[in-house]
């Protein structure tokens, strides 16, 4: 029962990072767009003022371009919104995973005897108590490798949105800028810690 638990939780869980990975390609796309437009507005610029274009046109523009900072801002807010919902998802599926351990090594516990207690009479075919740990030994590690690959993606989805944020002159940026760089060094961090115990 516990198991179908976690099988539809990561079915769910998976469907959310598939709506996400689609998210963030509609994203990308929207953000090709924005600098496109960009470009364009700076040579409709440069052309209108060869040509002595009158104020009014370049209020437009510049209305324009602010509609456009505020759609690019209400962007970064729904990653945001997406990045907060990954991480919700990966503290989950580790409280799940965590559970799961422990009623594992609890019935590995329960069921097998220990090297001090005297083996009962077994199965030809039951695993001895080495197996059962080898295979639970197996188990986590790729657990632990799922739940440190879901860390280090949730920590460069913030260090992407620290870095999106942070390309504007505001007097925050640079701390921005700072915030993306520490988010990419843990995520590389939690890589490695993952690479190291494989």
């Amino acid at each position: 029962m516990a198991d179908e638990r976690d099988r539809v939780a990561d079915e769910r869980e998976e469907a959310a990072d598939q709506r996400e990975r689609l998210a963030d390609a509609r994203e990308v796309a929207a953000d090709e767009r924005e600098r496109a437009l960009d470009v364009r507005e700076i040579h409709s610029d440069r052309m209108a003022r060869q040509a002595g274009e009158m104020a009014a046109g370049r209020r437009q523009r510049a209305q324009e371009a602010i509609g456009r900072a505020r759609a690019l801002l209400a962007a970064s807010q729904d990653r945001l919104n997406r990045t907060q919902a990954a991480l919700t998802r990966a503290e989950a599926r580790e409280i799940r995973e965590q559970y799961s351990v422990e009623r594992e090594i609890a019935a590995s516990s329960l069921h097998l005897p220990t090297s001090s207690s005297p083996a009962p009479q077994k199965a030809a075919n039951a695993p001895s108590r080495q197996e059962a740990l080898e295979s639970l030994v197996v188990r986590l590690h790729a657990r632990f490798g799922a739940a440190a690959a879901a860390l280090a993606d949730a920590h460069e989805l913030l260090a992407d949105h620290y870095a999106d944020i942070s390309s504007n002159d505001t007097a925050v940026a640079a701390d921005h800028r700072d915030l993306a760089a520490h988010a990419r060094r843990k995520a590389a961090r939690i890589r490695r810690a993952a690479r190291d115990l494989r």
